[in-house]
């Protein structure tokens, strides 16, 4: 897919300042918070608050798998982990 801008807006069928009217006619007009404190239900005495915890018990998960690459013996030649050390693709 190739994307490009169009300079042409009369033979792409695109028209901005329609859809930009229609979007807008679409939506809610803004409205602001107030922020004086009377739209806020602040809590009162007695107010009920619900908290959930969650909790995960058990043990920790194992740690890293350590290999020692030194102790490994060495391929045999024409083998495909030999072809591999040596950059080629396997058979």
């Amino acid at each position: 897919m190739v994307c490009r801008a169009r300079d042409d807006a009369d033979r792409s069928g695109w028209e901005q300042e329609a859809f930009e009217k229609r979007y807008a006619e679409s939506r809610p007009g803004a409205v602001n918070p107030g922020v004086d404190g009377s739209g806020l239900q602040l809590p009162t005495e007695g107010s009920v608050f619900t908290v959930t915890v969650t909790a995960k018990f058990g043990d920790p998960p194992p740690g890293p798998l350590i290999i020692d690459l030194e102790a490994l013996p060495e391929a045999q030649p024409g083998s495909d982990a030999d072809r591999a050390g040596r950059g080629l693709l396997p058979e």
